[in-house]
């Protein structure tokens, strides 16, 4: 029996697994067969091993006996006998019949006889035998093989030893979408170009040449079957070996597992998405200044959902102001960019530098997130998407340089009002932007926009507080002025003594107005002479009538010293010029930073006077 037949379809005999001269009956499911040679007389002339293995007896005893005497209880030896000159007559005969075993018992022989002729022309028979049982238990592992087989609804395919299809089952076509003829002889490679044939046939050489089994190994692909959607496969791998361990093939099994396989994926994402989510809560809004969470916005979401992110702001919220209703007439965005951040590799250059504003088109993806408080979701960025930005050539033609693949604008909203957008962008990922992606960006940007409101308001309500403080140190300093003119108005004055005056207002500025004073008269006043105009650029002579310091004792309180040795009051000082006529009468020139001995020599430094004075009256 040609057992290795047995396993190969009817619609091609010719198997590699049966090519070559090796005696067929070693096959996985193999049974001994006995043969022997008779002649005429009834003595045996040739006894095989099988015949040895079935009923006891060795070549060396069976070889010469009459047959009849060797294995024909007595009673029946009559019946073997006719049944034996009919066969040497010329008639052959098959069927079942009882033979003795060496031991004893009886053992049921299938039998086929021929008449054939020796060399001399002398009748012979030849018989050829196997157990009943074990043909019974051979062709019943058939029918249960064969069943699984070709009933099987796991798809199930034979290689040989150069991965050819040489058998496959009915639900393995249907899963490829292709008739069972057209895998014959062929490769896989060949049959499915679409999925990683390449991968699998790896896997199966590695079978073929250590023998070790694989299971639950994971493919996916297209097929003729189902072309518009991807498929998932579960494959196991065995080999098949003879019993002489001579490697026949690899025997294949495939499973689809498409639906488990999409929510393994979709749960799989769906932790990606949590864990972004979580790490965005630590990353996005540590301080409060704009640009800050606007970047940790950015690089929280790259490159685990977009290749580039790009965060803008309404201008209009960055120069402290609020949202308003958006204007009929105008739909138009005008957008700060905060932050952009690219992976490397992607690509990607931005077209505008961090801190450009820019005013978007209101027919862009931009200016119409930001009018409906919506997304907008362009996964492939083809002609048709790209309709987006129709009013933008420069745009567009920067993305399709650039080569987005897909992107989506999400509006951040914080206390109802779209205050800006994020632009997420894939050029380097190849699986477009869906509905699970934009839900993720939402969430990502919700964080961010309540984040950059808080700096927005920082910066808002810190700008105004500054603006109050300043106006309260200006308020102050004018109260502080207007007191010491109410006091000058009350101190200065008191008596006609010139000198004496001059003390007063000595004492009235310092400390509050100057840390040093010095007040100056014309000498020619001084003469009681009617003093001459000072010319622009001449020069005119100074006599100090009174001169005062700050001087603080050891408890830190603050006094006056008047009069200096390098200054004395009432001697005669140094000619300066004077710029302005308006100091021809008399020079007041007050500055918290001189001090005497720098006032007493060449022209003082006028840094730090007070910018009244300073204006009234330019020393040099």
């Amino acid at each position: 029996m040609d057992t290795d037949k047995q396993d190969i379809p009817r619609t091609r005999p010719t198997s590699p697994f049966a090519e070559g001269d090796a005696p067929l009956p070693d096959g996985l499911l193999a049974i001994p067969v006995a043969t022997a040679l008779v002649a005429a007389d009834g003595r045996i002339l040739h006894w095989s091993p099988d015949a040895e293995t079935l009923l006891g007896f060795s070549a060396e005893q069976a070889v010469g006996s009459r047959a009849a005497d060797l294995l024909v209880e007595g009673q029946r030896r009559p019946e073997v006998l006719e049944l034996f000159s009919r066969i040497v007559g010329g008639r052959p005969f098959s069927g079942i019949f009882p033979v003795r075993h060496r031991d004893g018992h009886v053992v049921r022989l299938d039998f086929r006889t021929f008449p054939v002729l020796g060399p001399n022309g002398d009748p012979m028979v030849l018989a050829v035998a196997s157990d009943v049982s074990s043909v019974l238990r051979l062709a019943s592992d058939l029918a249960v093989l064969d069943g699984f087989f070709t009933q099987s609804p796991v798809g199930m395919a034979v290689f040989d030893a150069e991965l050819r299809f040489v058998r496959l089952n009915d639900a393995l076509a249907r899963i490829n979408g292709v008739p069972q003829e057209q895998h014959l002889g062929r490769r896989l490679i060949e049959v499915l170009p679409s999925i990683d044939g390449h991968q699998v046939e790896a896997m199966m050489r590695r079978v073929l040449a250590d023998g070790r089994s694989v299971l639950d190994a994971r493919t996916h692909g297209w097929t003729p079957a189902d072309p518009e959607r991807e498929h998932a496969w579960s494959v196991a791998c065995f080999r098949l070996d003879r019993p002489n361990g001579k490697v026949l093939g690899v025997c294949v099994t495939v499973v689809d597992i498409t639906d488990r396989f999409e929510a393994e994926t979709a749960a799989e994402a769906a932790q990606q998405r949590l864990a972004l989510l979580n790490e965005a809560s630590t990353r996005i809004g540590t301080t409060l200044d704009l640009a800050t969470t606007a970047r940790e916005l950015a690089e929280t979401a790259a490159p685990r959902l977009a290749d580039t992110v790009i965060v803008e702001v309404l201008e209009s919220m960055v120069r402290g102001g609020a949202v308003t209703p958006p204007d009929r007439s105008d739909r138009s965005a005008v957008l700060r960019r905060l932050a952009f951040h690219t992976v490397p590799g992607s690509g990607m250059s931005s077209v505008a530098p961090v801190g450009t504003v820019q005013r978007f088109h209101p027919s862009s993806p931009y200016a119409w997130a930001l009018a409906h408080s919506r997304p907008v979701l362009v996964p492939h960025a083809d002609a048709p998407g790209m309709n987006w930005f129709a009013d933008d050539p420069v745009r567009s033609a920067a993305i399709h340089e650039q080569g987005v693949r897909s992107f989506m604008v999400v509006p951040l909203i914080a206390r109802g009002s779209a205050i800006g957008t994020a632009t997420f962008m894939r050029s380097r990922t190849e699986a477009p932007y869906d509905e699970a992606d934009v839900a993720l960006a939402g969430e990502l940007s919700a964080r961010a926009a309540v984040s950059i409101d808080n700096a927005l308001l920082y910066t808002r309500e810190r700008d105004a507080s500054e603006q109050r403080q300043r106006a309260l140190e200006a308020a102050e300093t004018a109260q502080q002025r207007l007191a010491l003119l109410n006091e000058a108005s009350t101190r200065i004055g008191t008596t006609l003594d010139l000198h004496l005056t001059a003390q007063e207002l000595v004492d009235v500025v310092i400390p509050r107005f100057a840390d040093f004073v010095t007040v100056d008269i014309r000498e020619a006043v001084m003469a009681d002479e009617e003093p001459e105009p000072v010319p622009e650029s001449g020069s005119v002579l100074l006599r100090a009538v009174a001169v005062g310091e700050r001087v603080d004792d050891d408890t830190g309180t603050a006094g006056v010293r008047m009069a200096n040795a390098a200054d004395e009051v009432g001697g005669p000082r140094t000619p300066r010029t004077c710029t302005r006529r308006r100091c021809a009468r008399a020079v007041r020139c007050w500055c918290r930073t001189w001090t005497s001995s720098r006032c007493a020599g060449s022209s003082p430094t006028r840094t730090g006077c007070s910018p009244a004075w300073t204006r009234a009256c330019t020393r040099t």
